[in-house]
């Protein structure tokens, strides 16, 4: 993140070595002022029509270090360390966030619209763009609906209450106000206002108001947004503080009836002063705090008080009846500390208060995989860590675009319409399939078999498969009527069990002797049979396609045998002077291969595989290894989602 805030830098520093432009003289009085016109910036590039993409819910793969709330405070945006983006439609307990087709952005801003929820980001390269992520039976999805380019790059992008308007501040300082499609409603430029950073709120009948801070000196000035319109309104007000201007030491309050600038001048002490000025009338008071820290406070304004965060877990509660009247220039060494209370602050430390949001009484904060929510009023709180998520089996539906994860307790299921939880019958679930007419197929480590519904996980019929030592290998064959489980046993004489599923109900079963076991390449490689006997009978040349017959583990054809995906593994052992310890497992690589002309599609590295299956339509393929579950394009081998 140290890169994000050098770019963010680099233009302020740009603008305090330039000539300021003239500042206008002194207003007496407080006044509505329209903005004059200017060479109007670049328009937004609207798609029209707005293609739609699908997303899927998916944790984030790294820790979180940033988090915006909503104006509502209800849905959230966070960030990770690599960049990645994720959606809360409202944060619980149990809601896995919406993964954002959005890479390190600079900015970024979310507001619920009547459409869904409306997104805005500024990127690494200047440019932005909105969107809208919409909510139906069918799923999750994404439509942009316009964009800037880097040519004309962007500081800040405010999706405002409602979702209805998007107001920006570009880096050539013109202010503009877009509606959601991108058109330009007002543009405020004014000669000698050079606004640097915008403060957005919403006033007591629910209207956004905003403010401008400038520079040269310091100053903050209200901006009317009435009527679709850009206006200046009274005067800039002069800002006192002790350091570059920040958005943590000039905020600004919910309604936008004040701003408080702070300052800490004494690094040694935990004394910090807020000077609190109101943009009605511009008079000034003084709360002067007193932190159980030396951090640098961060600084929430309240209606009727000021949460100062300490980064010790709590904040300071400094009501606003107890500033006093202050006039710029007076010994602010005079001021003693006002009575405060504490409110404690879940998941708040001196790296995450830094990044921390609070909108509508609801304070949200991220530290490594977990999102801390929760209202000042101690009344909700919520901890949201994703809970380790151990895969033992795996399916696809028809078109790959539904996944069931099978763990040690449950059955995950996760598609566009959302994720669906259903018990296991208790053992561990080997061999998992999508049937036809909404049913799930499972065998557990016991060998019972069963068909079950999607929606409920009621079971349809059961079957019992004979298990003597234990699962060698396993795996589900997708055909026309249903589908088939094959089940390998680990005892060298046992035959191979293979159970046919037609529609809701169980059909023949085949015990296949092990010198015929090579018509079911699912079965694994048993003993004394080679799993290359498949790949030779299909005419596929293990030497051209530099696949050694005894490191291959299992091969996993698609429907129509078009397509093969080979297992090779290999045992490893080896001494990690690291830790000074001997090291054994199994590595291997799954290579895919184009049954038709025998050549080598791709190859991925991978670890011990537990399992794999196809999508009915052969599009894709999903399987499960010691570091979790990946769904894979089959033509390319590249990841399109991971647990």
């Amino acid at each position: 993140m140290k890169l994000r805030a050098l770019l963010m830098l680099l233009p302020l520093c740009a603008a305090c070595a330039a000539s300021p432009r003239e500042t206008p003289a002194p207003r007496t009085d407080p006044q509505v002022k329209p903005s004059l016109e200017a060479a109007a910036p670049e328009e937004p590039v609207v798609t029209e029509p707005a293609p739609s993409m699908a997303l899927v819910r998916a944790e984030h793969q790294h820790p979180m270090t940033e988090v915006v709330l909503s104006p509502s405070g209800a849905s959230a945006l966070t960030l990770d360390a690599q960049g990645g983006v994720r959606l809360w439609r409202d944060v619980t307990a149990d809601d896995v966030p919406i993964e954002l087709p959005v890479e390190e952005p600079l900015w970024m801003s979310v507001a619920e619209s009547e459409d869904g929820l409306r997104v805005a980001f500024v990127d690494t390269a200047g440019g932005s763009f909105v969107a809208t992520v919409t909510f139906s039976e069918e799923g999750v999805s994404w439509r942009p609906a316009f964009e800037m380019p880097p040519t004309d790059p962007m500081f800040e992008l405010h999706v405002l209450e409602g979702g209805a308007r998007i107001l920006a501040l570009g880096v050539d300082h013109r202010v503009r106000l877009y509606d959601a499609r991108g058109t330009t409603l007002a543009t405020l430029d004014e000669h000698g206002v050079i606004p640097w950073q915008l403060r957005v709120g919403t006033d007591a009948q629910g209207k956004p108001v905003a403010a401008a801070v400038q520079f040269s000196p310091v100053r903050i000035q209200r901006l009317s947004l009435d009527e679709d319109r850009l206006a200046l309104v009274g005067e800039a007000h002069t800002i006192g503080i002790d350091q570059s201007p920040n958005r943590n030491d000039i905020a600004m309050s919910p309604d936008g009836s004040y701003v408080t600038a702070m300052q800490k001048t004494d690094p040694k002490r935990g004394r910090f002063e807020l000077e609190i000025i109101d943009l009605q009338d511009g008079s000034r008071r003084m709360l002067v705090g007193e932190s159980d820290t030396l951090f640098r406070p961060r600084v929430h304004p309240l209606h009727e008080a000021i949460l100062a965060e300490t980064g010790s877990g709590q904040a300071l509660r400094l009501s606003l009846d107890e500033a006093v009247p202050w006039t710029p220039g007076a010994d602010r060494a005079l001021l003693e500390p006002a009575a405060a209370t504490t409110v404690p602050l879940s998941g708040s430390d001196d790296d995450s208060m830094m990044h921390a949001t609070l909108q509508r009484g609801r304070h949200a904060s991220a530290r490594g995989d977990t999102l801390f929510v929760q209202s000042i009023d101690r009344q909700t709180k919520v901890e949201r860590r994703p809970a380790p998520f151990v895969p033992v089996a795996a399916a696809l539906d028809h078109a790959g675009t539904t996944v069931a994860w099978a763990t040690e307790t449950s059955i995950e299921l996760e598609g566009p319409g959302g994720r669906t939880s259903l018990a296991a019958s208790g053992e561990p679930i080997v061999v998992i399939g999508f049937g036809h007419e909404d049913t799930l197929v499972t065998v557990d480590a016991k060998g019972t078999a069963q068909i079950r519904t999607r929606a409920s996980g009621e079971v349809l019929d059961e079957a019992a498969l004979t298990v003597s030592w234990g699962v060698l290998d396993h795996g589900w064959r997708v055909t026309a009527t249903g589908g088939t489980v094959v089940l390998g046993d680990d005892k060298p004489s046992a035959p191979l069990q293979v159970l046919h599923v037609e529609g809701t109900h169980f059909g023949a079963r085949e015990a296949v002797a092990t010198g015929k076991r090579a018509s079911w390449p699912e079965g694994g490689k048993p003993r004394r049979v080679d799993s290359a006997d498949w790949m030779t009978a299909m005419g596929l040349d293990l030497d051209a396609l530099e696949i050694p017959p005894e490191a291959l583990r299992t091969v996993r054809p698609n429907a129509d045998d078009s397509l093969v995906i080979v297992h090779q593994a290999r045992r490893f052992q080896g001494f990690d002077r690291a830790r000074g310890v001997w090291k054994r497992g199994e590595a291997g690589v799954l290579t895919g291969v184009d049954a038709k002309t025998s050549k080598r599609l791709w190859s991925r590295a991978v670890d011990r595989v537990e399992d794999l299956a196809w999508s009915g339509d052969g599009s894709r393929f999903v399987y499960v290894d010691g570091t979790g579950g990946y769904v894979c394009d089959a033509a390319t081998g590249e990841t399109l989602s991971q647990r």
